[in-house]
């Protein structure tokens, strides 16, 4: 029997799933539940055993508690140490089983880089993830979902800057098992000026009127490309 827990599996659906098969085992269960004869770990790098232990409630020589474990492998996940978990269960006997393990711990985040940056200052960068709660910093483990909602948000403030063709990626580096560094990579590209502005429809003000009320809109030109209005900005 296997219990598997990962990113894949945060939605309430999914849980459901996964815990059905569970239950149904156990309602068909007669006897006892079997003794944990043994326990093995695969991938541990920088966790303890003891500390993955003490978490999932397991100890050699106990009998199984199903229920208790799923419970256990759901609080172990909300601590944001693991990016996948399976715990696969093998009889030894008629009472005994070994119970297998398998973890992949989340990275810690070593560091956090952007390379590209010209219209763009970092500190800006800062105060966004700050406003949208975009957890990437140093020392903290690292989020797969940080790192998509960064990407985008980078290529937001490209575009509110007229830089509509802006575009960023990002790539983790390891540093050690268990470190990662991060480095975002921007391609800027050129902004995006406003050629010409037409209107269609407008009986009650003329064109040139409307035009002045885009204060912020112009064409292209001398004086609105010195004041930065030619920039495209939605």
């Amino acid at each position: 029997m296997t219990r598997r827990f990962g990113a894949c599996l945060a939605t309430l659906a999914l849980l459901l799933a996964i815990q059905a098969p569970l239950i149904e085992a156990q309602s068909l269960q007669t006897g006892p539940a079997p003794v944990v004869e043994s326990i093995e770990f695969e991938g541990l790098e920088t966790l303890a055993e003891d500390t993955v232990l003490y978490y999932l409630g397991l100890e050699e020589g106990v009998r199984l508690d199903s229920a208790e474990l799923d419970r256990n492998i759901k609080r172990l996940w909300d601590r944001e140490l693991i990016d996948d978990i399976e715990v696969e269960s093998e009889p030894i006997g008629e009472d005994r089983v070994r119970l297998i393990v398998r973890i992949e711990e989340r990275p810690v985040i070593r560091s956090l880089e952007f390379q590209g940056l010209k219209k763009l200052a970092r500190t800006a960068i800062e105060e966004r993830m700050d406003e949208e709660r975009i957890d990437l910093r140093e020392g903290l483990p690292l989020g797969r979902g940080d790192l998509q909602r960064l990407q985008s948000e980078l290529e937001t403030m490209y575009r509110e800057k007229g830089f509509r063709f802006a575009r960023v990626r990002y790539e983790l580096e390891e540093v050690s098992p268990g470190e990662r560094r991060i480095v975002f990579r921007v391609d800027e590209g050129d902004k995006v000026k406003i050629e010409d502005v037409e209107f269609e429809g407008n009986t009650v003000f003329s064109d040139y009127r409307l035009k002045w009320a885009l204060r912020k809109t112009r064409p292209t030109g001398p004086i609105s490309r010195i004041l930065k209005r030619d920039v495209y900005n939605p």
